[in-house]
């Protein structure tokens, strides 16, 4: 299955669910152009986005709350400072 292929084939959610489905990780997400954003309108929290790689500033562009990003293991400091 081509990730990149399925990414311009139809809506982001869609496509991420078909291919967590199909097994395929985060960071084959991640390294398939998948944003933060769209991970986090599939479902995916940001402890998992943490895990795979994904920066605080991206987790936070992405709208996670202050709460997810402590529960991801970041600090208050770290996040204000993001």
């Amino acid at each position: 299955m081509d990730l990149q292929k399925i990414k311009i084939g139809g809506s982001p959610k869609k496509a991420i669910q078909q291919l967590r489905a199909a097994g395929y990780t985060i960071s084959s997400l991640r390294l398939a152009g998948y944003t933060a954003a769209e991970l986090k309108e599939a479902g995916y929290n940001a402890v998992l986005l943490r895990d795979a790689e994904y920066s605080l500033m991206e987790l936070k562009a992405a709208g996670y709350s202050t709460t997810a990003l402590k529960q991801a293991g970041y600090t208050i400091s770290e996040i204000k400072n993001a």
